[in-house]
């Protein structure tokens, strides 16, 4: 898995996924990361985790 940053015209977003096309989308709740979110990758094929700001190497802003 790898970060990918997409550049929309609210901000940058960044995710985590095998390709730069993931099936799914995943947010990690308040005080969470996304690794923790891994264990979903065996549930769910093309699974990708979405990354809040400063968070699992998402730009601060």
């Amino acid at each position: 898995m790898r970060n990918y940053v997409v550049e929309t015209r609210e901000g940058r977003s960044v995710f985590t996924a095998d390709a730069p096309t993931p099936n799914v989308l995943l947010l990690h709740g308040f005080k969470r990361r996304a690794d923790q979110l891994m264990s979903w990758r065996e549930r769910i094929p093309g699974l990708g985790f979405v990354h809040l700001p400063g968070h699992s190497g998402a730009p601060d802003s």
